[in-house]
């Protein structure tokens, strides 16, 4: 069985609620190809069939590379109203919030000045379930000596930005991803928790030997559980070298 199917029917035999929104990192694409692999992938997590509401959201490009790196996120409309999307980019010395009104589709670069081409950000998605703001998160953050804490120290202001940004003062805010450093609480113009299992007082690895793939939360989010499913990290049939991580909560 397909690895992601199988996503899905370890949450239905645990009696557990299948996952209203998913993401992706390392999509190398935001074109109708992509998106339709990316409708694909996400059906089978979420319905077992398509996901028909898709966004690939573009985070950055390094020097080395030709084209920018995107993150497919994919939800169920049923379950969360979307009214935007966006991206976080670093532009010169700083990081900015891009926000679009947009709700399916591709998101490339923008042509912003001074547009930093050696950093990755987040994809950004903004909208309401039962009536409360959310905005969700999701990025593949560098892996080089240094640099993840560029992103990783800014978060707090990043989500204060992204509020502002959307327009929505009091959103929850739910960052998720492979941050490429190990989980740790990030405190500042908003405090946020992170959330990864642990087992024995030790955070579960994600990657063969550290646990890079994890939650940020702010407070609102009410009895946050962070999950671990395995079945992606699987390098020799081509998936990928870390686990899916999920997170189930009672909403505020």
């Amino acid at each position: 069985m397909n690895a992601f199917n199988l996503i899905r029917q370890i949450l239905d035999n645990a009696g557990r609620p299948r996952p209203m929104m998913v993401g992706f990192t390392e999509v190398q694409s935001g074109g109708p190809y992509s998106q339709n692999g990316l409708s694909q992938i996400a059906g089978r997590v979420m319905s077992g069939g398509y996901a028909n509401n898709v966004l690939a959201i573009a985070i950055g490009q390094t020097a080395l590379s030709n084209w920018p790196e995107y993150v497919g996120i994919a939800y169920d409309p049923a379950s969360i109203t979307v009214t935007g999307c966006g991206q976080v980019l670093r532009v010169g010395t700083a990081w900015q919030v891009f926000a679009y009104t947009q709700t399916t589709g591709n998101v490339g670069m923008p042509q912003a000045q001074n547009l930093n081409m050696d950093h990755r950000g987040l994809g950004l998605v903004s909208g309401t379930i039962g009536g409360k703001a959310y905005i969700f998160g999701f990025s593949h953050n560098v892996y080089a000596v240094n640099y993840p804490a560029l992103l990783m120290q800014a978060l707090p202001q990043i989500a204060a930005d992204a509020r502002q940004a959307f327009g929505q003062d009091d959103a929850v805010i739910v960052f998720g991803g492979d941050f490429n450093c190990n989980p740790r609480n990030r405190n500042g113009a908003v405090n946020l928790e992170a959330y990864s299992p642990i087992d024995n007082g030790h955070y579960i690895p994600t990657t063969n030997a550290h646990a890079y793939d994890y939650w940020l939360v702010d407070d609102q989010l009410l009895v946050p559980e962070p999950l671990i499913c395995p079945t992606t990290r699987n390098v020799t049939l081509g998936l990928s070298d870390h686990a899916a991580v999920i997170l189930q909560y009672a909403t505020p």
